[in-house]
């Protein structure tokens, strides 16, 4: 894996509690400043996650649904899922924009450093 060089400015106590714990773990402060970023970027992409949670069990309702008005000809069952699947149509592109502002915020941070 290729490595690029990144220059961070840390406020002094930061930095010396950053060696204390280099010194105690006997882990370069490279690596633990390395895995706390990740950490943290792990973090907020698994808060970006939860709306596919939901797409998912969007899904699994439809189908079962879709299952129910195999057995019947209820016309109320019909609009019902017509009415889901619209609304899951309407989470997935709400899903989709929301990746897509993300994206956008994360390379203007990108863009600032």
């Amino acid at each position: 894996m290729s490595k690029d060089r990144l220059n961070i400015y840390l406020p002094s106590r930061l930095k010396r509690r950053l060696k204390d714990l280099s010194d105690d773990t006997d882990v370069s402060m490279n690596d633990i400043a390395v895995d706390a970023i990740k950490n943290h970027i792990d973090k907020a992409d698994t808060v970006n996650s939860a709306p596919d949670i939901v797409l998912d069990r969007l899904g699994q309702v439809l189908n079962t649904l879709i299952l129910l008005a195999q057995d019947t000809t209820d016309q109320d069952i019909k609009q019902l899922l017509e009415e889901l699947e619209e609304t899951q149509q309407s989470a997935l592109a709400a899903i989709q924009r929301e990746q897509v502002e993300m994206k956008d915020i994360l390379i203007d941070i990108r863009n600032q450093q």
